[in-house]
């Protein structure tokens, strides 16, 4: 795998129907639990090591968070396909576009902070690139940005329109970020800000190059401080999981032509410190769970770890939704469900795959992995079968008896 062109649309779009719906609410749902509670929990191995074998998949890791704490959760198959490593439960996974949602609360608590706003146009948080900014970016804002409506480029590819943002950057991985923002910001949008949505992986870029110059931190360094250190996530990092120094952790597959392939390891395919706030941690299925039970005690109106207030913006279309029932709002693609409303999102840059749901009036969170780009029939079909098991549908009321 030699280029982002071998996996299609790397990071994959945001999934706004997750094989029945996804979706969120901005007013906290009823009934909160507390938070962290201990329980006995069930184990989804044996659920999971089915999957692996009716999908073909190498491995697999699924989570479910309910009532404040960890319902259920499981890993199965193999670190690398052909050998006998089994996947562990503190194994990291590459979570892919589901970056996003952690970039953006990044941007978030800096907003609630009062270091930035959300509604500030670029040439304001971006001011050393004002001067040649694009006149169409002028009036654009950081959520926009945040909600794929700035029409900045998508960057699911490696087209030659795409590479030349990212061709000869050097420096420091915030240097880097910036002098693509900056290239990118002077350039033509690739379509008319303030429009439809259209998905950019370009946009988290320019979002985090925001971000560090509002907090003077590289992202890096504000993803750990502020996300990874304060939720416990010891096995969150950058990049895929395995690497020459850390050749016994899984490895990503790629499924482009036939069954999955391990990515070797020191693989010149990597997305880069400059595409990296689009797509490019890794975390236990575990850790990725405590990131879901922050946002589902978010919008339960529970206790959280992080900021309660800046999780719940996450999950709010702005008003340009005109009143949508769904859409994409900070990092999630939201939804009305039979379940109520829900969150939801999709990552994979071509060799894992995840996809992830919160519902919170069902008091559910769910997350499925595999770590094969192709994973994404194996994930919904769990997904769809860990949400019969653990938020069933409500019954629908009996029709009325006709009158004799």
């Amino acid at each position: 795998m030699k280029s982002l062109r071998c996996v299609g649309a790397a990071l994959v779009v945001v999934i706004l129907s997750w094989r029945g719906a996804p979706a969120a609410a901005c007013e906290p749902a009823e009934g909160a639990a507390p938070q962290g509670e201990t329980r006995a929990t069930k184990d989804l191995s044996e659920m999971l090591g089915r999957a692996c074998e009716r999908f073909g998949q190498p491995g697999m890791g699924a989570v479910v968070v309910r009532g404040g704490g960890v319902e259920a959760s499981g890993v199965a198959g193999v670190r690398v396909r052909g050998e006998a490593a089994r996947i562990e439960p503190g194994d990291a996974f590459h979570i892919g576009s589901n970056t996003k949602a952690m970039t953006a609360y990044l941007l978030a608590s800096l907003a609630r902070q009062g270091k930035l706003k959300l509604d500030a146009p670029l040439p304001e948080v971006l001011p050393e690139m004002a001067a040649e900014m694009h006149e169409k970016y002028r009036s654009v804002t950081v959520r926009q940005v945040l909600g794929h409506r700035a029409g900045l480029p998508p960057m699911t590819s490696g087209a030659a329109p795409d590479r030349k943002y990212k061709e000869g950057l050097e420096g420091s991985p915030r240097e880097q970020r910036r002098e693509m923002a900056r290239r990118i910001l002077a350039d033509a949008p690739a379509s008319e800000p303030g429009g439809g949505m259209v998905y950019s992986n370009a946009g988290y870029s320019v979002a985090a190059a925001i971000a560090e110059r509002a907090a003077d931190e590289p992202w890096e360094s504000l993803m750990e401080s502020r996300i990874f250190r304060p939720l416990g996530m010891t096995s969150a990092g950058f990049g895929w999981p395995a690497t020459k120094a850390h050749a016994d952790r899984p490895r990503g597959h790629s499924s482009a032509f036939g069954p999955p392939r391990p990515q070797p390891l020191g693989d010149r395919y990597e997305l880069g410190p400059a595409m990296a706030p689009a797509g490019d941690v890794h975390a236990s299925i575990g850790d990725y769970g405590l990131w879901l039970r922050e946002n589902l005690a978010a919008l339960r109106g529970g206790p959280t770890t992080l900021d309660g207030e800046a999780l719940r913006m996450l999950h709010c279309l702005s008003a340009e939704a005109g009143g949508a029932p769904k859409g994409y709002a900070l990092g999630w693609g939201v939804s009305p469900s039979p379940r109520g409303p829900m969150s939801a999102h999709d990552g994979s840059a071509g060799t894992f795959y995840l996809t992830a749901g919160v519902l919170p009036e069902a008091d559910v969170a769910i997350a499925v992995v595999s770590n094969a780009g192709g994973g994404d029939e194996a994930c919904h079909e769990v997904a769809k079968r860990l949400l019969d098991r653990f938020a069933p549908r409500p019954k629908p009321a009996p029709a009325p008896e006709k009158p004799e």
